[in-house]
C-alpha cells in the first residue's frame, strides 16, 4: 500500500491490525512507515499516521515520541493550529517541572505566536522563563530569544519615512533595545543558540543600514543638495554595515 500511495487502505489495515493483534507493534509500524515515506510529499497525511500511530502505541515513550514527531512536522510545515494541538497532548504526558516539559512549552508557544493566540504565546514563554529560574540558563536563553525575535519584527516593520528625524529616532532606539536583548542572551553562553544569535544581530543592522539607504528623502531638494545628502546617507550607514559583517 506504500507503494502504490494507497495511504487510506493502508490506515484501513493498520486499524484492522491493531484489533486483532492488540499486543502487537505490528500497526504502529505499519503508519510510522507510512508516515516516513510521507513527510515530503504530503506532510499533513504523515502528521496523521504519526497521531493514530500514537494512539494504538502500548508503550507509554513510544507514544510520546510520535505525538512530538507529528508536532514538530506541523510546526514545519506551518500547520500551527494542528501542532498547537499536538504540543499541548505532548505536555499532558510529559514529566511536570522537566526540561523536556520547558523546550515543548516553549514549542508550543511558537505555534500560538504563528497562529491567532499570540498573547498566549507570550505568556507562555514568560512562565517558562520564570520557573527555569537560575537553574536553567539554556531554557532562559531559549525563551528570550523567542521574545527577541518577536521585538524584531517591529523594529523589522519601521520604515524611514518624513518626517525622518521622528522614525529614525524610533528605529534607532529599537535597534538600541533589541542589539541590548541579543547580547544579554549571549553571555548565556548556550552553543546551540550562539550561530543563530549572531544572524538575527547581524540581519538587524543589515536591515537598518538598508533602511537608511532607502528612506525617503525631502522633496524639496535641487539636485547638488539630493547628490550631498545620499553621501551624507551612505557615510552614515557604511558603520553598521560594518558591524553586521562581523
Amino acid at each position: 500500500y506504500i507503494k502504490t500511495r494507497d495511504f487510506g487502505q493502508l490506515k484501513k489495515n493498520a486499524n484492522r491490525l491493531a484489533k486483532a493483534y492488540p499486543a502487537s507493534t505490528g500497526a504502529v509500524a505499519l503508519l510510522i512507515e507510512g508516515g516516513k515515506f510521507m513527510e515530503k510529499d504530503d506532510p499533513s497525511e504523515a502528521i496523521t499516521m504519526y497521531e493514530s500511530a500514537s494512539f494504538m502505541a502500548m508503550d507509554v515513550n513510544d507514544g510520546k515520541k510520535l505525538v512530538l514527531a507529528a508536532a514538530i512536522l506541523a510546526e514545519e510545515t506551518k500547520s500551527y493550529k494542528k501542532g498547537r494541538e499536538l504540543f499541548a497532548r505532548y505536555l499532558t504526558l510529559a514529566t511536570p517541572g522537566s526540561e523536556e516539559e520547558a523546550d515543548v512549552r516553549l514549542m508550543l508557544a511558537q505555534c500560538q505566536l504563528m497562529s491567532d493566540d499570540a498573547q498566549k504565546g507570550v505568556e507562555n514563554i514568560n512562565s517558562v522563563i520564570k520557573a527555569a529560574g537560575k537553574g536553567n540558563d539554556r531554557v532562559v536563553a531559549k525563551g528570550k530569544l523567542i521574545l527577541a525575535k518577536i521585538k524584531q519584527d517591529s523594529y523589522l516593520s519601521v520604515r524611514l519615512v518624513q518626517p525622518l528625524e521622528e522614525t529614525l529616532k524610533k528605529k534607532t532606539l529599537l535597534l538600541e533595545a533589541l542589539l541590548q536583548d541579543y547580547s544579554q542572551i549571549i553571555k548565556y553562553k548556550v552553543p546551540e543558540l550562539q550561530s543563530e544569535i549572531y544572524f538575527q544581530m547581524g540581519m538587524t543592522l543589515e536591515n537598518f543600514k538598508d533602511s537608511l539607504i532607502t528612506a525617503e528623502k525631502p522633496g524639496d531638494m535641487t539636485g547638488q543638495e539630493l547628490e550631498e545628502y545620499n553621501f551624507l546617507i551612505e557615510e552614515k550607514s557604511y558603520p553598521y554595515e560594518e558591524q553586521a559583517v562581523k
